[in-house]
């Protein structure tokens, strides 16, 4: 993949978000949900790794450093505060990033399992936030 990106093929990566309900008796109720698409790409010429989307325009001189931003997700609203009613126990919050297979180009989609990336999804801890006036 690393090979590919710096061959010109740019990498677009979907960073999604759920808030769920726990219920005893039916499925989880989904609450809230959200997805960023971040685009990664090389420049031969400037020798620099572009990371955009969402607003976010950033160039890096490692993809190191550039995966790291990617993986990150900083003041992202995903729900307002009225959307989580009662005890926070009764919420599960998770959250993956993957490789969108889709935006690869027609001949690497078709050899599309060597490319499969995904993070899983990963459970995050949910608790009352306290402001000061």
């Amino acid at each position: 993949m690393e090979e590919s990106l710096r061959r010109g093929v740019s990498l677009y990566f979907t960073t999604e978000f759920s808030l769920l309900q726990k219920r005893w008796y039916w499925t989880d109720k989904n609450i809230a949900s959200r997805s960023i698409r971040r685009k990664l790409s090389y420049s031969l010429l400037t020798r620099k790794y572009f990371l955009g989307g969402e607003g976010l325009s950033q160039s890096f001189a490692s993809l190191e450093e550039a995966l790291t931003v990617l993986g990150s997700v900083r003041h992202w609203r995903v729900a307002s505060p009225r959307a989580v009613s009662g005890p926070f126990q009764d919420y599960s919050a998770r959250i993956r990033i993957q490789l969108d297979k889709s935006r690869l180009p027609r001949p690497l989609q078709i050899s599309s399992t060597d490319w499969d990336i995904t993070s899983g999804w990963v459970s995050l801890p949910i608790s009352p936030t306290v402001t000061a006036p």
